[in-house]
């Protein structure tokens, strides 16, 4: 793996790490559990985190934005590959599985 690769892994890691965090304290108790790995996709409104969690993307970041009373931006928190592409998923798929 090149610096390049290695330094995107970490910022996916980093990303997820930050919504992980930000379900665990707004999100439903049993959100992991409502998550298919093998129909997620990060650019799907419906099978993205949020929309395997609350039925649709743009529902679970107003619910979130609500609970945490702040403006929050999907890529800031690993729910968009916006700043990381696909890595974003694999970090994902790293902490479901654990």
């Amino acid at each position: 793996m090149t610096q390049y690769e290695l330094d995107r892994q970490a910022q996916a890691r980093e990303l997820v790490a930050k919504g992980v965090a930000l379900l665990d304290e707004h999100g439903p108790e049993d959100w992991r559990t409502r998550i298919n790995r093998e129909l997620l996709d990060i650019n799907s409104w419906t099978n993205c985190i949020l929309g395997q969690v609350y039925g649709e993307c743009g529902e679970g970041w107003t619910a979130l934005s609500r609970a945490s009373e702040e403006a929050l931006y999907l890529c800031d928190f690993g729910f968009s590959d916006a700043y990381v592409g696909n890595y974003v998923r694999k970090a994902w798929l790293e902490v479901l599985a654990a």
